[in-house]
């Protein structure tokens, strides 16, 4: 997985700082454990490709009892509308 540089990089930091208290960006990479990911990253190896997801504190994935954190689902929406918007302004 390619960390994000550039303006890229700043508007993660920037959207982790606004959202989610002031914590700074991490990255984790799985190896594009999934397959449309690797896909992309084949067709484009040149290119950043991040996938965020709402899978926050106390989820349950792939559960009988799944479910979401509301408030973590809020803010991760924020911070994509964030880096969306830092898109169009690069």
């Amino acid at each position: 997985m390619k960390a994000p540089q550039g303006w890229v990089k700043e508007a993660f930091e920037q959207a982790a700082t606004s959202f989610f208290n002031g914590n700074k960006i991490s990255t984790y990479g799985l190896g594009f454990s999934i397959p449309f990911l690797a896909e992309l990253g084949k067709h484009y190896p040149e290119t950043g490709i991040y996938a965020m997801g709402v899978l926050g504190p106390r989820n349950n994935a792939h559960a009988p009892n799944e479910n979401l954190n509301l408030d973590y689902t809020k803010r991760i929406t924020c911070a994509l509308s964030h880096l969306i918007a830092s898109v169009g302004a690069n």
